[in-house]
């Protein structure tokens, strides 16, 4: 071969690999960007309390409380790591039910235990207590189909927590005269929008002294008979999170205590 044509051979297979190199750094991505998450996480220190974690994060507490599998927010251990779930990162979630495991639950929802254990890091076989929340995969409804007439889907969260207020949502078939009344108090429902009169919806006020455990959600109408109809939904209270202060009286101020100036304070 004479050096003219080495030397076209040469131009030809350097433009070559130079094409290759730069097809393949089009494709390859670097390894520390396909690691990031959209959650971050945060290691529980001395004095922290799930509230003010929240707080500081702007996360909601029951949703922070569900992400990482939280039944009680008053109960967190110091050194627990928590994921701080960020706004795209949210996952469906229900609330066992008495006797539910996750096999029942992912039977109930028409999915697999294993499905759902690895949504929540649990082993397939693992039982669930009254309320705890599961997470379940994106696509499921969250629970069976509603049978309660006109009323289509209700809309709950799975756990409400002392002192805060949780939201209520209705949809109807049709435009019905819904009464609502949770743990014996009425609650004023509203259309959603102005003319859209199928979703209606109503605040859960979940007063500081109430709970944890479960209470009644009653939801009812008038049928066209005129025939009052109704359901009730048990919901879940977990406890909330309060700062609190001890106070030593000292000698000669007993009398503060006494029921007199106590009971009209704790009414």
């Amino acid at each position: 071969m004479n050096p003219w044509h080495k030397g076209i051979l040469h131009i030809f297979l350097t433009g070559l690999l130079a094409a290759l190199l730069l097809g393949l750094a089009g494709q390859i991505k670097p390894t520390h960007l396909q690691a990031q998450s959209p959650d971050s996480t945060y290691t529980i220190q001395p004095g922290d309390t799930l509230g003010t974690i929240a707080t500081r994060f702007g996360v909601d507490l029951t949703r922070l409380a569900a992400v990482n599998g939280i039944a009680d927010v008053n109960r967190i251990d110091v050194g627990q790591v928590l994921i701080i779930p960020s706004d795209d990162s949210r996952l469906p979630v229900v609330a066992a039910r008495p006797g539910d495991s996750l096999a029942v639950v992912a039977q109930r929802l028409g999915s697999s235990a294993e499905a759902l254990a690895a949504v929540n890091e649990m082993e397939p076989s693992a039982r669930l207590f009254p309320g705890q929340p599961v997470q379940i995969p994106p696509g499921l409804t969250g629970e069976s189909e509603l049978r309660f007439g006109a009323v289509v889907h209700v809309d709950v969260p799975p756990q409400l927590v002392q002192g805060y207020t949780g939201r209520l949502a209705i949809q109807s078939s049709r435009p019905l005269s819904l009464t609502a009344t949770w743990n014996g108090l009425p609650l004023p429902i509203h259309p959603e929008a102005e003319g859209d009169s199928l979703w209606q919806r109503a605040f859960l006020p979940t007063p500081a002294l109430l709970g944890p455990g479960f209470f009644p959600l009653e939801i009812g109408y008038p049928t066209a008979s005129g025939v009052v109809v109704s359901q009730t939904f048990p919901l879940l209270v977990g406890g909330g999170t309060y700062d609190s202060q001890t106070i030593d009286l000292p000698d000669g101020k007993g009398g503060l205590l006494d029921p007199e100036f106590t009971q009209p304070e704790i009414e």
